[in-house]
């Protein structure tokens, strides 16, 4: 139990986080841009340089 509840503490959220953080902006994407405009792939790329930058 004590190493399940170190593990879930400290390592589980820094995973979860991020991984979340993409599915929004996945889901906003593609309820927002047309498939074919390419905005989507730009806004993607932009956001998640953004999110790397900011957690280094």
């Amino acid at each position: 139990p004590h190493l399940f509840d170190f593990i879930k503490t400290h390592y589980l959220n820094e995973q979860v986080q991020p991984i979340k953080e993409l599915g929004d902006l996945i889901t906003i994407l593609c309820k927002t841009v047309a498939p074919d405009s390419g905005m989507a792939e730009y806004l993607c790329d932009k956001h998640t340089r953004e999110m790397v930058i900011t957690r280094a």
